[in-house]
């Protein structure tokens, strides 16, 4: 009957998971930050999905030219501008609603002749963008407001260093784009002449693939020692086909939950999907070397549920990508110890020609507890914190060079993002421009192209109160009758955002009820305005890991009592015997963290989690003194540490450290177990 109601469950889970499962999530933060900070993470979505092309010539001349050509042979459609020529036919016939900043605040303070001067000057400067005749327009407010807008583009110094510079904006790029920009930067950076690529797209597109590649390899490597080491001590190919289908069960199972149950499954939770490979061996090798099943599966059912709290626990965590790795591992051990439960009692396999490892007693066990109790205080002394994301990812040395380029041809190098939320999108309108006013800085916000209805009427007001007083001045440009004309009322019309015809629009909006505004100054974080927050993404950022951290090692106690709790109440007293190996090998791995100057993070937090979870079983098997288990733990050791030290190798950061973390954790539990806790006859280094 279980064995129909676990083939049923799977089969359900399988179909659905293949259902509703979409493609991987590549975004850290999305991996990191919970729901609630939907904000933070739209914010950071939308700032960082520009690319910047940066060309680099001789000259700007030759910068320049290097962009054309580049951009002729990318697709000069794929670059979106601000659609004025959408905006001056609509704001045409309502003109007198706009004012620039700087024209509004002379007007309300009734500096009217300052505003007749700059007008003036704007109109006989050869180098002013007048838009409307002076006629319709005798201030050239309008031409003010639009030359205004045109200034709010992103600014770039066309020398330094001795080169010329030209940058390149794109936003909203497909794979299938940022792939083509790879290929004709190889093109075009041949000679003086160089190319960079800078941007979060670019970075997430380059840093994938390579994982995806590494993680290939590192998979494949994993799984032909895992299979050499079992062939070794089988001496029979054989037993290699259920260890292999049961691994690709397991994985298969703990994928299709965990697509079913979130709405993407992160990248980082397929990587650590690799070390189901160890551990859901270990299930198979005590099955094969272990003839009293009964007391085999005693113990295989304490470790499979000692393993599988510590993972909960993670889900407490709020973190989305801790709380997949715990669906995804647990599942597919849970699978993986079913399979081996009711579906390995067929399988009858004979090795007369087994290959024992050799039987060692550990000799000297005070003095190797003294050394490892020196290694890990001289270690943990020199342990650092950090909640840097910075230090999470590590950019390839040509993708750094061109965010170093950038960064230093940038002409606004300060930058300070504000959400604004209202109930509707005038009420965001008036939010921002009430920000403008309180902020005295430059912006760039949706309240720029488009104000509120209420500063519309503001605008129009301000601009008949100006020709009460100061038309008549205009006599060197209009006629009697165009003044009597423009002395009535001004035509009363309300221009409202057109999301739909000015798509660019859209790229102020996070959803229907936020906007962002760019000021190009740091502010102060505590604005005092009702809906507007300043969105320092580093900041707030370091701040949810610092946060997610201390919760984290909250929980790692948790987890500790909960086990222990549980262990006690099967083994009494010996359930600390059983856990004592693993907290010291968590120990020794972040003291080897200490010693190499590698600050601890969150996602080393979260490997303590992972080092308890596999090392239990460890101390749980050495404790029963089931006969032939010794074999079977120092294989399943093998092998996990095994997978994880393959991954220090990755070029990811975050994934080389915690390999580093992991199979220095797992393997030094294994050696304590062995050290703290009588195997019988069967000691096995």
């Amino acid at each position: 009957m279980g064995k129909k109601i676990f083939v049923f469950v799977v089969f359900v889970i399988v179909v659905c998971g293949l259902v509703f499962g979409k493609m991987p999530e590549t975004n850290l933060l999305k991996a990191v930050l919970p729901q609630n900070q939907s904000v933070l993470i739209k914010a950071s979505d939308k700032f960082s999905s520009a690319v910047n092309v940066v060309f680099e010539g001789e000259d700007s001349f030759e910068a320049e030219i290097l962009k054309d050509d580049f951009l002729n042979d990318f697709g000069v459609d794929k670059v979106s501008h601000f659609e004025f020529e959408n905006l001056l036919s609509e704001y045409n016939s309502a003109r007198s609603n706009f004012l620039s900043e700087k024209s509004r605040k002379l007007l309300l303070d009734k500096r009217y002749d300052d505003v007749f001067k700059n007008s003036r000057q704007f109109l006989y400067n050869p180098a002013s963008v007048i838009v409307s005749e002076p006629k319709d327009d005798p201030f050239m407010l309008f031409s003010d407001f639009v030359s205004n807008l045109l200034q709010k583009e992103v600014r770039y110094s066309t020398d330094f260093g001795g080169n010329g510079y030209a940058v390149l904006n794109l936003n909203n790029l497909q794979k299938s784009d940022i792939n083509q920009l790879f290929e004709l930067q190889k093109k075009y950076s041949v000679d003086e002449k160089k190319v960079y690529l800078t941007g979060s797209p670019v970075h997430s597109l380059y840093t994938s693939e390579r994982s995806a590649n590494e993680i290939n390899v590192i998979a494949l490597f994993s799984v032909i020692f895992v299979l050499t080491l079992t062939y070794y001590y089988f001496r029979n190919f054989k037993v290699l086909i259920p260890i292999i289908a049961s691994i690709l069960a397991g994985i298969g199972i703990g994928y299709c939950l965990t697509a079913l149950i979130f709405k993407n499954v992160h990248v980082l939770t397929f990587v650590f999907s690799t070390t189901l490979i160890g551990i859901c061996v270990d299930y198979s090798l005590h099955w094969f070397v272990e003839k009293d099943k009964e007391k085999l599966f005693q113990s295989l059912t304490d470790s499979l549920v000692t393993t599988v709290a510590a993972f909960a626990v993670l889900i407490f965590a709020n973190i989305p990508l801790l709380g997949q790795i715990a669906v995804f591992t647990a599942t597919g051990l849970i699978s993986v110890f079913f399979i081996v439960k009711y579906f390995y009692s067929g399988l009858e396999f004979d090795f007369p020609q087994k290959n024992k490892f050799p039987c060692l007693k550990i000799k000297y066990k005070k003095f190797i507890l003294v050394l490892f109790a020196v290694f890990i205080a001289f270690g943990l002394a020199r342990v650092k914190f950090t909640d840097d994301i910075t230090t999470l990812y590590k950019p390839s040395v040509e993708l750094a060079l061109g965010e170093r380029i950038l960064n230093d041809i940038s002409l606004d190098k300060s930058r300070t993002i504000v959400a604004v939320t209202g109930e509707n999108i005038q009420k965001i309108l008036e939010k921002e421009e009430q920000v403008k006013d309180t902020v005295n800085a430059k912006f760039v916000a949706l309240s720029d192209f488009v104000p509120s209805i209420k500063r519309q009427n503001s605008n129009r007001e301000l601009i008949e109160k100006l020709y009460d007083k100061k038309l008549n001045s205009c006599s060197d440009i209009l006629s009697s009758e165009q003044i009597r004309h423009l002395s009535g009322d001004l035509p009363q019309k309300e221009i409202l955002p057109n999301f739909e015809k000015n798509n660019f629009l859209k790229n102020f909006m996070l959803d229907e009820k936020t906007s962002v505004m760019v000021v190009n100054k740091d502010i102060e974080s505590d604005l005092k305005i009702d809906g507007a927050s300043v969105i320092n993404i580093a900041k707030d950022v370091s701040f949810q890991l610092e946060k997610h951290r201390k919760t984290c090692v909250q929980l790692v106690f948790g987890a500790f009592l909960m086990l222990l709790g549980y262990l006690y109440l099967r083994y009494e007293n010996g359930a600390f015997k059983i856990i004592l190996p693993s907290i010291c090998g968590i120990l020794t791995s972040f003291a080897a963290l200490g010693l190499t100057m590698q600050p601890v993070n969150l996602f080393h937090i979260f490997a303590m989690f992972l080092i308890l979870g596999f090392t239990l079983d460890y101390s749980i098997f050495r404790i029963s003194k089931i006969k032939n288990s010794a074999d079977a733990v120092l294989i399943s050791c093998l092998t996990t540490a095994f997978s994880f030290f393959l991954l220090t190798f990755t070029s990811f950061k975050l994934i080389s450290s915690l390999g580093f973390v992991l199979s220095v954790g797992i393997f030094s539990s294994y050696l304590f177990s062995l050290i703290l806790i009588d195997g019988g006859n069967d000691e096995v280094v």
